[in-house]
This record gives C-alpha cells, sequence and structure tokens, in this order.
C-alpha cells in the first residue's frame, strides 16, 4: 500500500553523504534539507525503511512553518475547491461517511457543492485569486465582502448572501489551515454580515445624507475641506458609484448635453493601475453637474484624473479616513459604516421611488435583462433623461 504525501524526496550529496531533501507540493522550487542521511544500501518505495521514515517525519514536522511563509495563492489552493473529484476537503467529508458506515448519506443537500463552486467563481476567485494565502486578513476579507455585487442583478449582495460567502470562504481557509498553509483561518474572525451589530453595511438615512451633502456649497467644503473630496464623495452618493471607479473618472466621461457619463473604468486599489470594466454598458444619471462645472473652472485636465491626493489617485483607505473625519465635521454618528455604504443608500433609497427595472438600467450592471442586454450606456443616457427629476427627489425629499 502506498503512502499519499504532499511532497516528494530527492537526494543531494553532502560532505557526510547523500542526504533527503524535500520537495513540497506547494513550494517545489525550493526543496529543504531533512538532515537525514540516505542508506545506500536500502531502496525506498512506500513502507520504507527507518531512513525515509525519519525523512517522512521531518516533512510534516516541519511543513507548516515552511508552508506558512510560502507564496502560495488564493487560486492555486481553491481553484478545485468543492469539486467532488479534486476537492480533499470534499473527499474527506465522504471518507468520514465510509467511516462511519453510512457511504450512502452524502454529508450535503444536492445544491450545497454546486452553490459554493458559484460563490468561489463569482465573487471569491475574482477578488483574491492573485493574492497569496497568507496576505488575506480578516481586515481585508471584511472589506473586500462589503464591496461584493451580486452576479446576477449587479445590486450590493444581501446581508444573507455575504454570510455565504463568507461561509464558503471559511471553509477554504479552514482547509489551508489545516494543511498548514496558514496559522489562523482568518475569515473565521469576522462577523456575520446578517447580524445586527453589522451597522457598517447599514445604508445612511436621508437626514444624515442632507447633513453630509448640504445645499450651501461653503458648509460642503468645511466639512469635506475642499470641493474636490466634495465631488469624490458627492459622486458616490448620488451615482451609486465604487470608490475606485470615482477614482477613475475623468472630465472627458461627462457628457453635458445628456447630464450624465459612461463609467469606463476603476482604480485598482492596490496598484491604482486603471483598468477597464467587465462591462463598459454603464450609464450613470449624475446629479452634481454643477460641481463638476466648478472643477472644469478650476482647470483640472480633461483627460486626466479628477479626483487625486497631491496628484495621486486616491486610494480607499485614505478615503475612508478622510471620510470619518467629515462625517464628524457634519454632526453624523457612523457607527462603523463607510464610504461603500453612500453606495448601498443611493440603491436602497432609489429603489423606494424607481421600479427595480429602471434602477437595473440607470446603474448600467453587466446583467441586464436580455432585451436591454445590447444597449450601450450613451444610448440609455439618451433616453433616461425623465428619470433625472425621479433621482433629483432622492436629493429634495
Amino acid at each position: 500500500m502506498k503512502r499519499s504525501h504532499p511532497f516528494r524526496f530527492v537526494k543531494r550529496t553532502s560532505k557526510q553523504g547523500p542526504v533527503y531533501y524535500v520537495v513540497y507540493d506547494h513550494d517545489p522550487a525550493h526543496p529543504k534539507s531533512t538532515g537525514v542521511l540516505v542508506d545506500p544500501r536500502q531502496r525506498h518505495h512506500s513502507w520504507e525503511p527507518a531512513d525515509y521514515n525519519d525523512a517522512v517525519a521531518w516533512a510534516y514536522t516541519n511543513m507548516e512553518t515552511v508552508q506558512s511563509r510560502s507564496t502560495i495563492s488564493f487560486r492555486e489552493f481553491a481553484q478545485h475547491f468543492f469539486d467532488p473529484e479534486r476537492c480533499t476537503w470534499t473527499k474527506r467529508k465522504f471518507a468520514k461517511n465510509r467511516r462511519k458506515g453510512i457511504e450512502d448519506r452524502i454529508p450535503f443537500g444536492a445544491e450545497y457543492l454546486p452553490a459554493h463552486r458559484g460563490r468561489l467563481k463569482n465573487y471569491l476567485l475574482p477578488r483574491w485569486g492573485p493574492v497569496p494565502l497568507n496576505r488575506i486578513s480578516a481586515k481585508a476579507i471584511d472589506e473586500g465582502l462589503m464591496d461584493l455585487d451580486s452576479s446576477r442583478t449587479g445590486f450590493p449582495l444581501s446581508p444573507a448572501s455575504l454570510d455565504k460567502v463568507l461561509t464558503a470562504l471559511r471553509h477554504i481557509l479552514g482547509e489551508a489551515k489545516y494543511q498548514g498553509y496558514l496559522a489562523e483561518n482568518h475569515a473565521a474572525a469576522v462577523e456575520p454580515y446578517s447580524t445586527a451589530a453589522s451597522r457598517q453595511r447599514e445604508p445612511f438615512i436621508l437626514v444624515e445624507i442632507r447633513k453630509l451633502f448640504p445645499e450651501d456649497i461653503d458648509e460642503a467644503i468645511r466639512i469635506w475641506q475642499s470641493l474636490s473630496w466634495y465631488g469624490y464623495f458627492l459622486m458616490q452618493w448620488t451615482c451609486g458609484l465604487r470608490p475606485g471607479e470615482v477614482g477613475a473618472f475623468m472630465l472627458q466621461d461627462w457628457i453635458k448635453e445628456h447630464h450624465g457619463a459612461v463609467i469606463r473604468r476603476a482604480l485598482e486599489n492596490k496598484t491604482l493601475n486603471i483598468k477597464g470594466l467587465k462591462t463598459e454598458k454603464r450609464g450613470m444619471t449624475v446629479k452634481l453637474e454643477s460641481v463638476l462645472t466648478l472643477l472644469e473652472f478650476q482647470g483640472v485636465a480633461n483627460d486626466k484624473l479628477l479626483f487625486t491626493v497631491n496628484d495621486r489617485p486616491i486610494k480607499a483607505e485614505t478615503a475612508n479616513k478622510h471620510f470619518n473625519a467629515s462625517a464628524a465635521r457634519a454632526g453624523v454618528d457612523l457607527q462603523s459604516r463607510t464610504q461603500y455604504c453612500l453606495r448601498h443608500t443611493f440603491y436602497t433609497e432609489a429603489l423606494e421611488i424607481m421600479p427595480e427595472k429602471e434602477v437595473e438600467k440607470m446603474a448600467g450592471h453587466k446583467m441586464l435583462r436580455k432585451e436591454y442586454d445590447h444597449r450601450k450606456g450613451l444610448d440609455f443616457l439618451k433616453t433616461a433623461q425623465p428619470l433625472r427629476k425621479i433621482v433629483n427627489k432622492l436629493q429634495e425629499s
């Protein structure tokens, strides 16, 4: 009977003689010396002599230390997760049932694995695919999940849906810890999203919005400290945009004759590189034209990023710090809410006074109904002018 180890051995010559070096599956480019000498009289295969067993023992003893420092990416580890044929976690669940003599009883409901595979494909791999496992912190998980939109509707995921994505991530990182790739499963430290304690994911009420974005421009600048910062956050509230999408906005995107913009780009927060959106069919009704006019009058270049700090793109962390300070100046208690909640507030309020179909079109999400899927952002702006009056009500109510 053969053993199956997550590593193999190679022999290397030393002054003392041939030594077993272990080559871990997760880090094949860096063999590690076990210090165990190879008995030249022995041939090792499975259930080998003492020297080989000593090398196996060393490999397992040191695997967690070695793996916790490895650069294996989330995609490398998780791409086959929840696959009954290729996922070690899933196969172990079935194996335990067989050991209990209940092999005819599956450990999951019929939709459990396919549903988690969908969450892995639609949300987790796109977000953390290239990130090393040991770089995925609880803070990164919490903030990353808060910004997720439904792959079906394009609207922000509900707390219940976020909890399901979090559960999938907990299984994956739990298995990574089990296999020695991680010292801690940081997803286990993230609070569920559907609990009352998760105030940071709740929208603002309109009384708070009026305090944050007063009609008086001088008061607005006092709160936000500059016209640019005021416009940056006002665009998130009035358009439902992500911080990265606002950060990549240029005046040339503003289509004045149609009172709107077509959003085609976003900032990648970690690198600050500008990337294209998965869909460029994103038409937005813009209710901040007076602010854009003032910024244009100040001489901002038409083809440069409109919102910057010291001529550098704005990172989400920098914006959140400014948002916290500005909310305090406005007399608004954030209760752990962040700038992302401006976007959630936009959709919450828009759905109160507009048909869901119209809000979906206004947002320009990629998963539109089929009869609208061929439309471009500019096409929508041309026909969406009646909606501007409805959007304006959000500011006045």
